[in-house]
C-alpha cells in the first residue's frame, strides 16, 4: 500500500520511515521523487516486449509499505481472513485488486483520512486524481517497480538472477 505523499500534511520529513498509528507493525518507507529508469534490459531473459527500459519521473515523494500487510493487519482492517496459508504474521494472500483498494479505504477511515477510491475503483470524484488526497492507495507501477528496485538496475534488488534461475522460479 502507498501511504501519503511525504510532502503533504503531517507527514515526516522523507528521512524518517512512518508508522501507521492505528495498525501495529504497519510501516512506511520513503521513496523520493526523481527521475527513474524502469522495465528491462533488452538482453534480460523472460522478460516480455512491454517491459522494454525507460524513464520515468515521479514528480512527488512517496511513502509505501516495505513489507507486505500480514494476515494479523488484514484482519484488523478488513475483518475478514481471506487466506489459505494461516499465520498471523504470514503475508495476506487470495485476495484481488478491488480487495486491496477495499482494504486501502479501511486504513484511510481508520487514520481519519478521506477514502481515495469509490467502490467500483475509481478515484473519488471531489479529488482531481488520487495524488491529491490524504487516504492511503495502492502505488502506481512505477511506484512500485522504483520501490521494489531500491535504486538498482538489476533484476532484483539485491543483483542480477544467475542464468537458468529465472525459469525455474
Amino acid at each position: 500500500m502507498s501511504g501519503r505523499e511525504a510532502s503533504v500534511g503531517n507527514n515526516p520529513p522523507m528521512s524518517q520511515p512512518f508508522q501507521a498509528t492505528s495498525v501495529p507493525d504497519l510501516a512506511f518507507s520513503a521513496n523520493p521523487s526523481g527521475r527513474y529508469l524502469i522495465g528491462s534490459p533488452d538482453a534480460e531473459e523472460h522478460s516480455f516486449d512491454d517491459e522494454a527500459r525507460h524513464e520515468v519521473h515521479l514528480a512527488r515523494s512517496f511513502l509505501i509499505q516495505a513489507p507486505p500487510v500480514t494476515q494479523a493487519q488484514w484482519r484488523q482492517l478488513m475483518d475478514t481472513e481471506p487466506s489459505r496459508l494461516k499465520g498471523d504474521d504470514k503475508p495476506v494472500e487470495m485476495v484481488s485488486w478491488f480487495d486491496a483498494i477495499a482494504c486501502a479505504n479501511a486504513l484511510s477511515r481508520k487514520e481519519g483520512l478521506p477514502e481515495v477510491y469509490l467502490e467500483d475503483s475509481a478515484p473519488r470524484d471531489d479529488r482531481r486524481s488520487v495524488y491529491e488526497t490524504l487516504g492511503y492507495r495502492l502505488p502506481t507501477e512505477a511506484e512500485w517497480e522504483v520501490a521494489c528496485r531500491a535504486g538498482t538496475l538489476t533484476v532484483r534488488y539485491r543483483g542480477d538472477v544467475p542464468a537458468g534461475v529465472a525459469a525455474i522460479g
